[in-house]
């Protein structure tokens, strides 16, 4: 039964006359240009993001045109406190194996 539905399905599409919306499209120009012709409007050049305009465009000065929100850039809270804890842990680091090679030196162990 459902065999005999979709062949007569197929048999309607084929015998049914071709639609002339594919050869006006022709006409219309190249397929860029239609597809641009469905584009919401481009916002003023130069226009910065704003968190309220989501589906708005924004063409920048150069002529790039954003497609898509720009994404904040998040860092942790504690990121800074990270980075001047690692450093200070680094030069810490150093200094206790300067003054190893310092004493190292002094008591004769190591000679240059």
């Amino acid at each position: 039964m459902a065999w005999k539905e979709l062949l007569r399905q197929q048999d309607e599409k084929e015998t049914r006359p071709a639609e002339t919306d594919g050869d006006a499209s022709r006409d219309g120009g190249s397929l860029i240009r239609q597809i641009c012709g469905n584009d919401p409007p481009v916002s003023e050049p130069g226009a910065a993001w704003e968190p309220g305009r989501e589906g708005e465009r924004v063409s920048l000065p150069d002529g790039y045109v954003r497609r898509s929100p720009v994404q904040r850039y998040r860092t942790s809270p504690d990121y800074m406190r990270k980075r001047v804890q690692k450093i200070i842990v680094i030069v810490v680091a150093l200094c206790l194996v300067a003054l190893l090679v310092l004493a190292l030196l002094k008591s004769d162990m190591l000679k240059f």
